[in-house]
C-alpha cells in the first residue's frame, strides 16, 4: 500500500513540476506579438473590403462562425459580436476604415486573457489584389502565451484569409511572418 501512495505522491509531484515549469516558461515569452499574413485575390480591392466591412454576412463563407451581431459600441463605432461554431463570443470594435484600402478592429473585451487589433489592408495589384491582415496583439496568461507559441499565431488569419478565398471560389497562397518587435504598430 505504501509503494501506491508513493507512485501516487510522485505522479502528482511530476504533474505539479510540469505546471510549475510551463507558467515559467510562458511567463519568460513576450506578450505581445505581431503576425502579418497577405495573399493575392482576384477581386479588386473595393470589393474585398466590401466583403470585409460587412462582418454580418460573414457567417455564410466564414468556416469558424456561426453568427454576427452588430451594435453600437460605447464610443458610436460599430461593435461586432461574433458567434463561433464552437459557442464562444468574441466582441470587436470597428475602430477606423479607410473606404476601399484598409479596416481596423480590436477586440472589445477587456476581461479576456489576450486582445489586440487587425489591420485588413487591401492594396491593387497586377492580378487583382494583394490582402494584408496585421495582428497586434497580446496574451496576458502565460500558459496561453506558451501554447500560442507551439501553435502558432497566424492561424485565425490563415483561416480567415482561406475562407475568403474559398467565397470567391479561390486557393490563395498565404505568406506569414511573425515579430515580437512591436514598436513599428
Amino acid at each position: 500500500m505504501k509503494t501506491v501512495i508513493r507512485w501516487i505522491g510522485a505522479v502528482i509531484g511530476l504533474v505539479v513540476l510540469l505546471f510549475v515549469v510551463a507558467i515559467a516558461i510562458g511567463t519568460s515569452l513576450p506578450i505581445a506579438h505581431i503576425a502579418t499574413c497577405s495573399a493575392q485575390f482576384k477581386e479588386s480591392p473595393a470589393e474585398l473590403f466590401a466583403t470585409v466591412e460587412d462582418d454580418a454576412s460573414s457567417p455564410a463563407w466564414r468556416s469558424d462562425v456561426a453568427q454576427v451581431r452588430e451594435e453600437r459600441g460605447t464610443s458610436g463605432k460599430t461593435r461586432w459580436v461574433e458567434t463561433y461554431k464552437n459557442g464562444q463570443t468574441m466582441p470587436y470594435l470597428e475602430v477606423q476604415t479607410f473606404p476601399g484600402k484598409g479596416i481596423d478592429r480590436r477586440i472589445d473585451d477587456p476581461t479576456l486573457p489576450f486582445g489586440g487589433e487587425w489591420k485588413y489592408g487591401f492594396k491593387p495589384s497586377a492580378s487583382g489584389t494583394e490582402m494584408t491582415i496585421a495582428e497586434a496583439g497580446y496574451i496576458f496568461n502565460p500558459l496561453f502565451r506558451l501554447i500560442e507559441r507551439f501553435t502558432g499565431y497566424t492561424g485565425t488569419i490563415e483561416t480567415y484569409m482561406t475562407d475568403l478565398g474559398k467565397k470567391y471560389g479561390e486557393s490563395p497562397e498565404i505568406t506569414c511572418t511573425v515579430s515580437n518587435d512591436t514598436q513599428g504598430l
